[in-house]
């Protein structure tokens, strides 16, 4: 098979070029690593293949339309209004319980 049948083969099943393809992939492992670790986004870069921070950042920019940091400040925000929602109905439920005991 041909260079060429190989890549209108792949762009056919995966609806991409490969390229395009790679470079998706490696930021959707780039997305996982900055919701799972604590790595520096340049070690992040580093391990799915970007030599070079800056263009790892850019690349994340235009396809999530965040960079790194943002994304990563973005899921704390997330998680700390999950946080407070928490603390919020179990005062409510608290208050409630109380009320209800005074009742009695």
């Amino acid at each position: 098979m041909s260079i060429t049948s190989l890549k209108t083969s792949f762009k056919a099943i995966y609806g991409k070029p490969v390229y395009a393809w790679r470079k998706e992939y490696r930021l959707q492992i780039a997305k996982e690593l900055l919701n799972k670790e604590d790595y520096k986004i340049s070690e992040i870069a580093n391990k799915v293949g970007y030599k070079n921070p800056s263009k790892f950042s850019a690349a994340f920019k235009e396809y999530y339309k965040l960079t790194p940091s943002q994304y990563r400040l973005q899921k704390i925000n997330i998680f700390t209004y999950f946080v407070y929602l928490d603390c919020f109905v179990f005062l409510v439920r608290l208050y409630l319980y109380i009320s209800c005991v005074n009742i009695l």
